[in-house]
């Protein structure tokens, strides 16, 4: 049986939505706080009690589990308190795959969550795939949507650093894929990215030639997006992550493109610009 933490997410849909189209007899249990939330289960899919602060909802959601599918919610950051006892409890029950949402760089990024949870995994002894996507074209649509809809503009810390994209459609086909086929994948790290390396003014460009409205993007000061953050009630973990995603790349080499994921796919990915054409009505909404 694979269980999927996360599969209300962002990704975890679209992974789930990609097993149940290419392996719909496929055994699954998905891991949730609230079960009273979900839709009817299925023959083949199973809802179970799981919450990453709750260490007795453990054992429920890994009994039968061979394969993991592990999204780190990015609230949680305390590895050695959540994610250690987690992922011993998953051993002991029997698990012995793990293919983990990572993040591109994160060999290299000893201080993000991330590496340590990789590392931990590899020190558990699982067998491991690890998916080090890009960044995100959702972010767009869900993190940075309710800051563009206040200020009526993009405002991150950025500067003209250069970000690879990649859209989550296309990183749930790929884990799809992945997750289906053990023997192929495994002990391997994977970088999900389009072939695009863009800066958040080309981003900005590309949806306002799109929606034939301007998107100003601005770049302000670490302490003025402090500012900025606090007074729209935004917590200081969560300024953390934001800072640690969209700053400190100012100070690093741009990062790679890599082929591997069109050749999972056996396509191109989908471009930013094509991501902007599939919510045009939403992107003309928040701009007017």
């Amino acid at each position: 049986m694979l269980a999927i933490t996360g599969a209300t997410g962002n990704v975890g849909k679209q992974v789930l939505a990609a097993l149940r189209l290419t392996a719909p007899t496929m055994r699954i249990k998905i891991g949730v706080r609230n079960i009273n939330t979900m839709p009817p289960e299925e023959n083949s899919l199973q809802y179970c009690v799981f919450d990453f602060e709750k260490p007795d909802t453990y054992h429920a959601f890994f009994s039968q589990v061979t394969t993991l599918f592990l999204v780190r919610p990015p609230q949680l950051a305390d590895v050695k308190k959540l994610f250690i006892p987690l992922l011993k409890t998953a051993k002991q029950c029997g698990v012995q795959r793990i293919v983990f949402l990572s993040v591109q760089g994160a060999d290299t990024s000893k201080y993000i969550p991330h590496y340590k949870i990789e590392q931990a995994i590899k020190t558990i002894g699982f067998s491991y795939t690890f998916l080090r996507p890009a960044y995100f074209h959702q972010n767009f649509t869900t993190t940075l949507w309710a800051d563009m809809q206040h200020l009526g503009k993009l405002s991150l810390p950025a500067g003209k650093a250069l970000f690879t994209l990649v859209d989550v459609e296309d990183i749930g086909t790929a884990a799809a894929k992945i997750l289906l086929q053990p023997q192929q994948f495994t002990n391997q790290a994977i970088e999900l990215t389009s072939a695009e390396l863009l800066s958040f003014a080309d981003m900005c460009t590309i949806i306002s030639l799109q929606t034939t409205k301007p998107l100003q993007y601005q770049s302000p000061s670490v302490l003025q997006f402090i500012g900025q953050q606090r007074r729209m009630g935004k917590a200081w973990a969560f300024i953390g992550v934001l800072l640690l995603l969209h700053y400190l790349p100012r100070f690093k080499t741009a990062p790679k493109t890599s082929p591997a994921l069109e050749k999972l796919l056996g396509k191109p990915p989908i471009s930013f610009e094509q991501f902007v054409k599939n919510n045009l009505e939403q992107f003309q909404r928040l701009l007017g």
